[in-house]
């Protein structure tokens, strides 16, 4: 077995094997600049038997003062603020922006965010933390 980084020309190889997984939905396109970590594992032969492929993405942190403004008030000023950081995100190239909300306000704060476009995803997530 053989660990290398995967290049442009593994285009081919990621698709079939996304499409040998049977998965309902389409392989993102790994030639985006987002796509910052793409690494193949080959058998000896140099046959693609595995890859991982690491997307960028952001993590929002929602930060107010709950003194300031009426509920309503709150409310419309985040809409606004989320409105130019999600014309920012996008100026930038990103594709997604992801909210881990605490059990404490997710039922209701949730709902909020998926009135303006948030969707919840119905995959569990997993995270590795980096940090030594």
């Amino acid at each position: 077995m053989k660990i290398r980084e995967a290049h442009a020309d593994d285009k081919d190889a990621l698709l079939a094997l996304h499409r040998g997984m049977g998965h309902s939905y389409s392989l993102p396109d790994t030639d985006s600049p987002l796509f910052v970590s793409k690494w193949m594992l080959t058998t000896d032969e140099g046959v693609p038997a595995q890859a991982i492929l690491g997307r960028l993405t952001v993590e929002s942190y929602f930060l107010m003062d709950k003194r300031i403004g009426s509920p309503e008030q709150r409310w419309q000023w985040f809409q606004d603020l989320h409105k130019i950081s999600a014309q920012h995100g996008r100026a930038l190239g990103l594709q997604d922006v992801h909210c881990w909300l605490p059990p404490s306000v997710a039922e209701r704060f949730g709902k909020r965010l998926m009135s303006i476009g948030f969707l919840k995803p119905m995959w569990p997530d997993y995270f590795l933390p980096l940090e030594t």
